[in-house]
């Protein structure tokens, strides 16, 4: 990976976490919890966490090919791991 895909990835994941962060705040503020079923709240919180880690890896694979590098993977195993 040359030094200006490192420099295009950074500033592709800073605007994927603004972007997350905006989504994040709306669809708490849309979501009514205290008047849904716990289940229905389940289904929608996963299904949000799916369509956004799916809009994260798209911007990767535009970005750089979908390359995640070995202290990455390693931080993902380490969370699922918990």
């Amino acid at each position: 990976m040359t030094l200006s895909v490192q420099f295009y990835t950074i500033i592709g994941m800073v605007l994927v976490g603004i972007w997350l962060g905006l989504i994040l705040d709306t669809y708490g503020h849309l979501l009514n919890r205290s008047m849904i079923s716990r289940w229905v709240v389940f289904f929608y919180d996963l299904l949000f966490w799916v369509l956004q880690g799916l809009i994260i890896f798209y911007v990767l694979l535009l970005i750089n090919e979908g390359e995640v590098r070995l202290y990455i993977s390693c931080l993902i195993m380490w969370i699922c791991y918990l």
